[in-house]
């Protein structure tokens, strides 16, 4: 097994809470940080994952993607919230469940594309 498939083996949450990072980290590359090289880095070692733990027997993807796309979007929408501060004191309970609501709906179909990619995709 090479070096990027020992690092990419999906038996632990290690894996997991890498993907999820790796997810935060992608949006450095839009506004104000325009550091786009970390988002490009970012998606290429996410799809290296996959690739590499696209035929192996136990691992999921679907899993995998579900996390790289939540780090990515609860990063990403986090300023939601504010509208709900906007509206007054009586919204603010309301705010965390509704935007990690929003943020695991969107990733539920990142987690969909990783499953599939997994059942009909890349060779690997």
């Amino acid at each position: 097994m090479s070096g990027l498939a020992a690092f990419f083996a999906m038996r632990k949450w290690r894996a997991h809470l890498i993907l999820f990072v790796l997810g935060l980290l992608a949006i450095f590359g839009f506004a104000p940080f325009h550091a786009w090289g970390v988002t490009l880095l970012s998606l290429s070692l996410f799809f290296a994952c996959l690739l590499v733990n696209n035929k192996q027997a136990g691992v999921s993807v679907f899993w995998a993607s579900l996390c790289y796309a939540l780090g990515y979007f609860i990063a990403n929408t986090y300023w939601i919230g504010s509208a709900f501060i906007e509206r007054g004191p009586e919204f603010v309970p309301l705010m965390p469940p509704m935007v990690l609501g929003l943020a695991m709906s969107m990733a539920s179909l990142w987690a969909l594309a990783g499953k599939m990619f997994q059942k009909y995709g890349g060779s690997g």
